[in-house]
């Protein structure tokens, strides 16, 4: 499996719901942008752990990266491995003196821990391709493309259709992906 690495921009709310958070990556050479959605309560330890805020008490993550540590291992990357029916399947991986160990997680988890542990975030480059067809964004410069043959309006009356079909599919990832892409396409007032 090829790998690309990313950088984490920035955490931000959701404008679409008060639940969820935007976790946006951007490929190393700046060629791509794209959001994970998390949920608040998953939000709040990467938000501490990108502000570098120093608990009295550790968190979870801490904890685990401080075991990891004391038994001879290392949090070598996190690996946003595949895309499958809106969700992000990940895994972190740990490397030790005699054997490398990769266990599936959360992407909330696997961020925690690469963030916490000062390690690489990478995601698959069939993840990154999936994405790029469905937010429909040209790779090379990063800039999203209207439909060859469409006007603006009729491409984006097409792109709110295919909206309303994934809500109804309840296919939720997806679908905040797509409304981001609308919301750049819609005329700004």
């Amino acid at each position: 499996m090829s790998l690309i690495e990313v950088k984490l921009l920035k955490i931000v709310k959701d404008s679409g719901s008060a639940q969820c958070y935007r976790v946006l990556f951007e490929e190393m050479e700046g060629h791509f942008v794209f959001p994970v959605v998390i949920s608040a309560l998953d939000a709040r330890p990467l938000l501490a752990a990108l502000d570098d805020e120093n608990d009295r008490r550790p968190r979870t993550h801490d904890l685990f990266c401080d075991f990891i540590r004391n038994t001879g291992y290392s949090v070598v990357r996190a690996e946003i491995v595949a895309f499958e029916h809106g969700i992000f399947l990940c895994r972190a991986v740990f490397e030790g003196t005699d054997r490398t160990v990769a266990l599936d997680c959360r992407v909330s988890d696997a961020l925690g821990l690469a963030l916490r542990c000062d390690a690489g975030i990478y995601v698959a480059s069939t993840v990154i391709h999936k994405l790029t067809a469905l937010l429909d964004v040209e790779k090379t410069t990063g800039r999203l493309r209207t439909a060859r043959e469409q006007s603006p309006e009729e491409h984006l009356r097409a792109l709110e259709r295919k909206l309303a079909k994934l809500i109804e599919e309840e296919r939720y990832e997806d679908a905040a992906l797509l409304r981001d892409q609308i919301n750049e396409l819609r005329p700004k007032n």
